[in-house]
């Protein structure tokens, strides 16, 4: 993968995280529904059920929980760590 292909969008590099299993592509919330993925100034898990609606921060449970990098610097980041060249 060149550098210029990598993530340029938050989403873009979550969807990135979760076809390599670091971040999850599907959450259960505390109440054991199925939670949809939201995209905005935060990105979370929520419920969608009406009696619930318990959101989850996409951190949460995974190495990013104390972190504020952004998903798309992490990603740029990884790939520059492991030393990949490509032309």
């Amino acid at each position: 993968m060149i550098f210029f292909n990598l993530p340029s969008s938050e989403k873009e590099a979550v969807y990135f995280l979760q076809e390599r299993r670091v971040l999850p592509s599907a959450r259960i919330c505390p109440n054991n529904y199925l939670a949809k993925l939201y995209f905005g100034k935060e990105i979370f898990w929520k419920c969608n059920i009406k009696k619930c609606q318990k959101k989850v921060n996409i951190r949460n449970g995974n190495w990013f929980a104390k972190s504020r990098i952004s998903f798309t610097t992490a990603v740029r980041f990884i790939y520059g760590w492991q030393g990949r060249t490509s032309a």
